[in-house]
């Protein structure tokens, strides 16, 4: 937010700089401990679904911050998460409509109790005044931009699962697949900020001085760090849960960010905030009960049986 209110960078630009600057922190990171992995053999245009989803993944990672930094850009932030609360609902129906997960009916009763907490608790904490007062036509464009952003984040987790089916972590970890992501989604955003932005740029850098520009090349690399290491936690976490679990634990993540909120800068929690956050932890607590119980006894005709199949087959082949 700091880039783009003190320095008015706008999203393209941000969120090229994020891309091409966090894949760089991460290929060095990678290269110095001797981690750095080509991409695989079998990752040509011969096994052209495999091929998709690997480009798919980074440019729909690219196109879910882009309209993410556009919205946080000409809204207030607490109107943004209170419309990004939707993301779990968006992602649970891309993998139930693709059939790389499944809910049981209990599982569906503790999710939408844990949503329920969601919008609660976010609702309550968007004290921002401007939230309620934007205007009707600003605030509309807005939660469509925040939809595409929870489209593009689904479909990422989708081609991410699906990707993940047939390349298994030996073959590429989850590091060298995210800095496959971002250079793919940085490649992607490159000819636009050229035709729309390489003017401005030039215009600031050259208006600036050497310590403001210093300044924000520290701020700049700062949060490129930021944005690589939860991007890191994100593909590491969605590798290892299945989509729907995943959704949840991103579902806990915004209650601990408003708890979080709450203690360190001394926001108030209201009665129907903390009613939304205790929803949430028993939907969540329940959830994870009711799916550990589940995944006892798996069926091989589920859905989500099919990955780890096609997985060790992959690893026989």
């Amino acid at each position: 937010m700091l880039l783009m209110n003190e320095y008015a960078v706008p999203p393209l630009v941000l969120t090229l700089q994020q891309l091409t600057i966090g894949s760089l922190l991460l290929r060095t990171h990678l290269f110095s401990t001797g981690r750095l992995q080509p991409l695989p053999k079998n990752l040509s245009m011969n096994t052209q679904p495999i091929y998709y989803d690997f480009v798919l993944t980074g440019l729909f990672n690219a196109l879910d911050f882009l309209a993410s930094n556009t919205c946080f850009s000409h809204s207030s932030a607490s109107f943004v998460e209170t419309m990004k609360a939707s993301e779990p609902l968006m992602t649970t129906a891309i993998a139930l409509f693709f059939g790389i997960d499944s809910l049981s009916g209990n599982e569906a009763i503790c999710f939408i109790i844990l949503l329920g907490g969601v919008f609660c608790s976010t609702i309550a904490n968007s004290s921002d005044p401007n939230t309620m007062n934007q205007e009707f036509h600003q605030s509309m464009k807005t939660a469509c931009i925040v939809m595409i952003a929870n489209l593009c984040f689904a479909l990422r987790a989708k081609s991410q699962k699906l990707f993940r089916a047939h390349v298994d972590s030996q073959k590429m970890d989850d590091e060298n697949l995210l800095m496959h992501m971002e250079q793919i989604g940085a490649m992607s955003l490159v000819i636009p900020v050229i035709i729309f932005e390489l003017p401005g740029i030039f215009e600031r850098i050259v208006n600036s001085s050497l310590q403001a520009n210093w300044s924000y090349g520290v701020l700049a690399v700062t949060n490129a760090a930021c944005f690589c290491t939860y991007c890191v936690a994100s593909c590491l976490v969605l590798t290892k849960l299945s989509v729907v679990q995943y959704t949840c634990f991103n579902c806990l993540r915004r209650i601990l960010a408003v708890i979080f909120t709450a203690i360190a800068f001394g926001v108030p929690i209201s009665m129907f905030g903390a009613f939304g956050i205790g929803l949430c932890f028993l939907g969540f607590i329940s959830f994870t009960l009711v799916h550990n119980q589940k995944s006892i006894l798996p069926s091989i005709d589920s859905p989500t049986s099919i990955l780890p199949l096609q997985m060790s087959m992959s690893r026989e082949e």
